[in-house]
């Protein structure tokens, strides 16, 4: 005795949900985005699956860390000690200081550039020939892709990401730049703003003709935290981080929970997120962890659009 089954009709699904839902309309159950669409609690396919380029095994915590003139040796231990204790990307803003060759090479005496992200920021002129030259000398010479300088840095605010991306999109013509993206904390959306923002951004790139080194950075966002909530401030940083790891942003920069950068035991924790999402969930060695899923792939697609309509209407 064969059995035959048929693909349900969509009047069909609705029934049955909204018989399950009772006295819930199912209209209730649409999400309505900050870009002004709706995505619906019901998919007939999973949309246009997007593929985006993942950098397996390059998952990098940022610590801001700010040199000090005063006491480079202080200074260069600071900056060991959160390498030792698993970071391995770092952020040095050098506050329009002026640094010599010889103060630069005690600050990175021990340290191995050319095995860590870094990131220098509000470099005076003289701080940036010094940097260059030092990386000229280093016993393996570094390009400006293994570290970066302001100018080549750009931030993307979550409160204005679909214009601001489809400005940097329609402004970037190097194939090279590091990109700061801002988390909403807003999980799925997070996720989906990442995966469409670095597919529109790979394939602007192969359009323009170049192979892009795009380094997306996902930022844990300071404004959503309260000094009055430390714990619920763990409970988001984690989520962004996700967010940011899994949408397939290649770093993360976790930021300390109660906001104090020379804090040991909020440094500590902000590493052990991400340890825990490297070391318990393995989340760094998967490749498109969201991919496929019906949800996401919708709601990528629908904030591409967004971006792209930005894109369409300014450029």
């Amino acid at each position: 005795m064969s059995v035959v089954f048929h693909k349900p009709k969509l009047e069909e699904v609705r029934s049955l949900i909204q018989k399950e839902l009772k006295d819930i309309p199912l209209e209730s159950l649409s999400i309505g985005s900050r870009e002004g669409f709706n995505l619906s609690p019901i998919y007939l396919n999973a949309g246009n699956q997007t593929t985006i380029p993942f950098l397996l095994d390059y998952r990098i915590v940022f610590q801001i860390h700010t040199p000090d003139l005063a006491s480079i040796s202080t200074s260069n231990l600071n900056l060991l000690h959160v390498l030792e204790q698993g970071q391995n990307g770092c952020i040095l803003n050098f506050n329009q200081l002026d640094w010599s060759l010889s103060q630069l090479t005690d600050l990175f005496l021990n340290v191995k550039l050319d095995y860590i992200h870094t990131e220098f920021l509000n470099a005076s002129e003289r701080t940036e020939k010094s940097i260059r030259e030092y990386l000229q000398n280093y016993p393996h010479p570094l390009s400006w892709f293994n570290t970066a300088k302001s100018s080549q840095i750009y931030c993307i605010s979550d409160d204005n990401f679909a214009t601001e991306s489809a400005y940097l999109i329609h402004q970037l013509k190097g194939p090279k730049a590091f990109i700061h993206i801002e988390m909403s904390g807003d999980y799925f959306r997070d996720i989906s703003k990442i995966r469409a923002f670095k597919t529109l951004l790979f394939r602007h790139a192969k359009l323009e003709g170049h192979a892009a080194e795009y380094i997306l950075i996902g930022e844990t966002n300071a404004k959503n935290k309260t000094l009055e909530a430390v714990e619920n401030n763990l409970l988001k940083l984690t989520t962004e981080a996700m967010s940011a790891l899994i949408g397939g942003c290649d770093g993360i920069w976790i930021k300390p929970h109660n906001q104090d950068y020379d804090s040991e035991f909020g440094t500590r924790i902000a590493r052990n997120i991400f340890h825990l999402m490297q070391e318990e969930a393995y989340l760094h060695l998967v490749n498109d962890v969201s991919k496929g899923s019906y949800f996401i792939e919708n709601y990528t697609e629908k904030m591409a659009i967004s971006i792209y309509e930005k894109l369409d209407e300014n450029y």
